[in-house]
């Protein structure tokens, strides 16, 4: 009879130790997103600016080049 009443309470204990399982999962879950959503904030910002830096760097080429020809042509 011991083992009866006293399976009601472990089957419990059992459940209970499950949902706090699954919550501290679910927090570890939540902070995994977080620092993911974060990544992809900096992420996107390097790209934004690489872009900008490729956009310069074409513009100085290009100003370059320009002036070479320039230079080139007018020597002639």
């Amino acid at each position: 009879q011991d083992q009866v009443a006293d399976s009601p309470d472990s089957f419990k204990e059992q459940l209970d130790l499950l949902q706090n399982i699954l919550k501290d999962v679910n927090r570890k879950v939540d902070i995994l997103n977080t620092k993911e959503d974060a990544f992809q904030e900096k992420l996107d910002h390097v790209h934004q600016h690489l872009g900008s830096l490729i956009r310069k760097g074409n513009k100085v080429i290009l100003f370059v080049l320009k002036r070479e020809v320039l230079q080139y042509f007018s020597e002639e």
